[in-house]
């Protein structure tokens, strides 16, 4: 079984824990089995964390609910695949590749975040690149080097700077590993 814990008033770290029972499990303001009343960033039925059969166990993905604000969830480590969308602070950024390595799919789920086959359209570069799609921003390109590749303030030692007040001097990550797979990884940060 598996539990889901909900930090949604900042006065608990600890939060509070619900069991997910069911095979799918509703978070939402009024109509969902988590209810949280009194978030009006939160539609009537938001989101959706859905347990699936992976090889000898589970993992579970969760689904927005095609809801106005979007749902995202802080992860310290994730294998990025071509077209993902992150957010560090404000920025909103989109991963690029430049090579595809097409896994073998088949019909059981492999991970509660999937990588699909790129067609070779979808390559939008030589390199891959991290894009800063974020609105206010502006779009921004950054060329993206295997070695590694640091998000954060501290624009001496950060290769891409986000320029927020909340963001760390060195935020985040993102690198390819041995498997040549490109990978984001938090450094502690704070927020």
């Amino acid at each position: 079984m598996a539990l889901l814990t909900i930090v949604d008033d900042g006065l608990s770290i600890a939060g509070e824990e619900h069991r997910l029972r069911q095979s799918k499990t509703t978070i939402g303001r009024l109509r969902a089995d988590i209810v949280l009343p009194h978030d009006t960033e939160i539609s009537a039925t938001h989101a959706e964390v859905q347990r699936l059969r992976q090889h000898e166990g589970f993992c579970w993905r969760l689904n927005d609910l095609e809801t106005t604000n979007g749902s995202l969830f802080r992860v310290k480590f994730l294998q990025l695949c071509n077209g993902t969308e992150f957010m560090v602070r404000s920025h909103r950024y989109q991963f690029q590749a430049a090579k595809v390595f097409a896994p073998n799919l088949t019909d059981e789920p492999r991970s509660a975040i999937q990588c699909f086959a790129v067609r070779s359209s979808d390559v939008h570069s030589d390199q891959p690149r991290l894009v800063d799609v974020s609105r206010e921003h502006g779009e921004r390109i950054h060329t993206l080097k295997g070695t590694g590749t640091l998000l954060g303030s501290d624009h001496r030692r950060c290769q891409i700077q986000v320029d927020d007040p909340f963001a760390d001097e060195v935020h985040t990550e993102i690198l390819q590993d041995g498997n040549a797979r490109w990978l984001i990884r938090d450094r502690g940060s704070l927020n």
